[in-house]
């Protein structure tokens, strides 16, 4: 299991529909991840919260898949991200304040695609 790999830095699974499921709540002990890039899978369901933990993590990328439900407002504890891509996924609700002044490192932003995200744009 990739979560017993505390060394692990880069995963990438992009671009393989026949992986399916939902995201493993292990990779949240990947205390060294700086990518994770799971784009075109047949990844679904919602984005645990405890994805928060990877506190290292500077690029995540998961777009066209079937994520659904809302952003949890714990991924404003990423400090170190400088790309979050969850376009092109089915994603809903309120943009929560994740406190976006703390991702001081975000260079790309992409929200794009999704089912139906409504609130105040983080302006």
């Amino acid at each position: 299991e990739l979560g017993m790999m505390p060394a692990l830095q880069h995963i990438r699974f992009a671009s393989n529909p026949g992986l399916v499921g939902t995201l493993p709540l292990s990779f949240s002990s990947l205390s060294t991840l700086h990518l994770l890039d799971l784009s075109s899978t047949g990844l679904r369901g919602a984005i645990p919260p405890e994805l928060s933990r990877l506190e290292q993590l500077t690029d995540l990328i998961v777009t066209q898949t079937q994520l659904e439900g809302t952003l949890p407002i714990e991924m404003g504890q990423m400090t170190q991200l400088r790309n979050l891509n969850l376009s092109h996924n089915l994603l809903l609700g309120t943009l929560p304040d994740l406190q976006w002044n703390r991702l001081k490192h975000l260079k790309v932003l992409d929200l794009s695609q999704n089912k139906q995200l409504t609130g105040q744009l983080p302006l």
